[in-house]
């Protein structure tokens, strides 16, 4: 029986020999319910959230009555069982419904005033499990983060790299040409000829170790993020999230432990929302990295192994550390449950593992001995199809017409950089900061894109964008924003209400100014 809706929680009720009291609940809650339903005895209940207060009818106060109300507060955990009694209960009955892990007891006697309470009663619970998520969402942010931490040598090590790479060919090539610029200019022909090619490959050298280090950077961003609850799932190869922490942090997991990989080739995609298996294979490695911290160094060992079958995608990360006790094993993925000593771990970090799986369609199962290692295995069902699909390919942009595109951006070497690279596209005015550009704007300089960076000092460049609708509107609606990142959600709600895209730096000039195309068209 459908009842009256608002924001007020879910009531439930299970009547066992008057359905009909569902109509006196709905009166006698004031409007307060989101819905109020009737189940006869017998039928099943329909999956309900928490917080959903399950009135049971007993319709009488024996023995049999007092245990099905009582099976049912331990069958649902999450709902609120309350009792409805057609006459005023005695105490000891009244207790055992409580033992019996019932939140409070309704007299049909009573009826407006219980339902009051149940109310009040299931809003005040709801509001402290709202609470309880957003803090465990805090809790998991840092999981995240301490695991990178954990590693964050090895990260170190994997930019500073491709920077020194990138430091000793841009030096160098800048060497030679100020020395062939020094010849005389009938000599200068000739040396350029001779290091052209030279040059030419030790500044592929520097885009490699470019994109390197932005990998790098990508792959961390995964674990300075919050929680995305409500990201689409989308194909994803397990395959490609093990290379890409091992490419994070494999150099500094090979310093801890032998390591084995032993990937399936071909391996079928799987549906999960983005970087979710990232962490999971992270959790999963930082894990098994501490089991193997009591046993020496030189017998350490670590494997990562990937497979499938018509069904199924296996992921498995197996130690050969201590193993895990078997009163440990049954609690190892409870929330805040953690055998390290206080301040050295949270005790979510396998919690969040799990719940990470399940939210791809997934299981993940330990298997352990004591003195025999552990091997988690997480199983999740394979993608329609085969494989993932091959990542988009850049194309080079069209030529088009020469557009008017005002720059902004407050690092003097980026728009430098921009300005010059974008030179050949479009007829590029560069400014270093939003009242600057603004003026440009307002001197009824016209423009056909603008570019502008987001995190500036003073006035940042939604503020500007803000401005910009009020000056000059077809201008605003071909705003492309950049960023290294919006930390603050504040500047994150911002951007979603002015609709206009971002590209993420950093990226090749060849992606901005088809960027910058697409939304001039």
């Amino acid at each position: 029986m459908q009842g009256v809706s608002s924001s007020g929680p879910v009531v439930a009720f299970l009547a066992w020999s008057r359905p009909e009291l569902a109509d006196h609940l709905v009166e006698a809650s004031r409007d307060e319910l989101e819905i109020a339903l009737a189940w006869a005895a017998g039928e099943p209940l329909p999956e309900l959230r928490g917080g959903t207060v399950l009135l049971v009818e007993l319709g009488d106060h024996g023995a049999a009555s007092i245990a099905r109300a009582n099976s049912l507060s331990a069958a649902f955990p999450e709902l609120l069982v309350v009792p409805v009694v057609h006459d005023a209960v005695d105490l000891d009955i009244e207790r055992a419904l409580r033992e019996g892990g019932a939140a409070d007891v309704v007299d049909t006697a009573d009826l407006e005033r219980g339902m009051m309470r149940v109310v009040a009663l299931a809003r005040r619970v709801i509001g402290m499990r709202e609470e309880r998520a957003r803090l465990t969402a805090g809790l998991a942010h840092s999981e995240r983060l301490t695991a990178i931490g954990l590693l964050a040598a090895g990260v170190g090590h994997e930019i500073n790299n491709p920077s020194t790479a990138i430091l000793a060919n841009t030096e160098r090539v800048r060497q030679e040409i100020e020395a062939v610029l020094s010849r005389p200019r009938f000599q200068q022909a000739e040396v350029l000829h001779q290091r052209a090619s030279d040059w030419l490959e030790a500044l592929g050298d520097v885009l490699a170790a470019s994109r390197r280090i932005t990998s790098i950077v990508r792959a961390l961003h995964v674990f300075s993020r919050k929680n995305e609850d409500d990201s689409r799932p989308e194909p994803t190869s397990i395959n490609d999230d093990v290379q890409t922490v091992m490419r994070l942090v494999g150099r500094e997991v090979r310093y801890q432990a032998k390591v084995d990989l032993d990937l399936a080739a071909d391996l079928p995609y799987v549906m999960a929302p983005p970087h979710a298996l990232t962490q999971v294979v992270t959790n999963l490695v930082v894990n098994a990295l501490q089991a193997l911290e009591s046993i020496a160094l030189e017998t350490r060992r670590l494997r990562v192994t990937t497979s499938h079958d018509d069904e199924a995608v296996c992921l498995e990360v197996a130690d050969n550390g201590p193993g895990i006790a078997p009163e440990t094993l049954e609690r190892i993925f409870d929330p805040f449950f953690t055998t390290k000593e206080i301040g050295a771990g949270t005790g979510l970090g396998l919690s969040i593992t799990r719940e990470l799986v399940r939210r791809c369609g997934g299981e993940i199962f330990v298997e352990s001995e004591p003195g025999f290692g552990a091997r988690f295995r997480v199983i999740l069902p394979r993608g329609r199809r085969t494989h993932a699909m091959p990542r988009a390919v850049s194309q080079p942009p069209p030529r088009a017409s020469r557009l008017r595109l005002l720059i902004v951006e407050d690092d003097e070497l980026l728009l430098r950089a921009m300005t010059s690279s974008l030179a050949d596209d479009f007829e590029c005015t560069p400014a270093p900061s939003g009242p600057i550009a603004l003026q440009l704007v307002r001197s009824e300089e016209r423009f056909d894109a603008l570019l502008s960076d987001i995190v500036m000092p003073g006035m940042d460049g939604l503020r500007l964008y803000e401005e910009i609708v009020e000056i000059d509107p077809r201008l605003a609606a071909r705003t492309l924003f950049v960023s290294g990142g919006l930390r603050s959600e504040t500047l994150q709600r911002a951007l979603l209400e002015t609709g206009r895209p971002l590209l993420a730096k950093p990226f090749s000039m060849r992606d901005l100014a088809r960027r910058i195309r697409e939304v001039a068209a």
